[in-house]
């Protein structure tokens, strides 16, 4: 296909999808998003890949997690990653396909703190701000609970002694980052291990056709046929749980 027949294919696709909105809004959660000189994770590198396959131009811009989701909220024709799925979000967003399972998990790098409600109203946690972890924190009731704007903050408080926990999406964020900070990986602890949670590219609500999600379907279901899925999860030594 030469570049002429693929800008009329471009044309035609975008006039049949009324005009799919190609920007992908993100934050700083490492392994699924990161920015470090450039961006990359695996939401980033899977929708880049979706989208190439689709030949649909995609733009990333990279906020901080609670200004992502504000926009999101209120403006059309976003798309976002990484977004978890839930009962009190399922009305507010257009789910557009399921990127990566995980399980929230309750961490520390204390070996004697005992898992019982007298000794946890006694704790300080962390988790990152506007996520479910950070709900999650919230209705454990400790005694200091701290919400920030990057879970990699979370992490740096819980290595230097300034929490005692932090709720984290999934064990490999917190073995990903403490291994980009140069922290000894063996000092973590799975404390509490909660729900099964789905991380979604999702939209802004009512904002895409349905021609639109077959479209990048097809093009995850692709990925997962080839290998290219299997092999972006072990770029960031991810694994699927089902």
């Amino acid at each position: 296909m030469n570049r002429s027949t693929k800008l009329v294919a471009l044309l035609i696709l975008v006039m049949t999808f009324e005009i799919p909105a190609t920007n992908l809004l993100t934050g700083d959660i490492p392994p699924l998003a990161i920015k470090n000189g450039h961006l990359d994770g695996i939401c980033i590198d899977l929708t880049k890949e979706i989208f190439a396959r689709t030949e649909i131009p995609l733009t990333v811009t990279f906020l901080p997690w609670a200004r992502a989701i504000k926009r999101l909220n209120t403006e059309k024709n976003l798309l976002i990653c990484p977004l978890t799925r839930n009962e009190r979000r399922e009305t507010l967003y257009q789910w557009i396909l399921p990127v990566f399972n995980y399980k929230l998990v309750a961490i520390t790098n204390n070996p004697n703190i005992p898992v019982n409600e007298p000794v946890m109203k006694t704790l300080a946690g962390c988790a990152l701000r506007e996520s479910p972890a950070g709900k999650k924190l919230k209705s454990m009731n400790l005694k200091k609970s701290f919400l920030l704007g990057k879970e990699d903050q979370c992490f740096k408080m819980l290595h230097s002694g300034r929490v005692d926990l932090v709720v984290a999406h999934g064990i490999s964020t917190a073995l990903y980052s403490y291994k980009i900070n140069n922290f000894d990986a063996n000092e973590i602890i799975t404390l509490i291990e909660f729900e099964l949670k789905s991380i979604y590219l999702a939209g802004s609500k009512d904002s895409f056709s349905s021609k639109y999600v077959e479209k990048l379907t097809e093009s995850m279901d692709s990925m997962r046929t080839d290998g290219t899925y299997s092999e972006i999860l072990k770029k960031y030594n991810l694994q699927q749980i089902d």
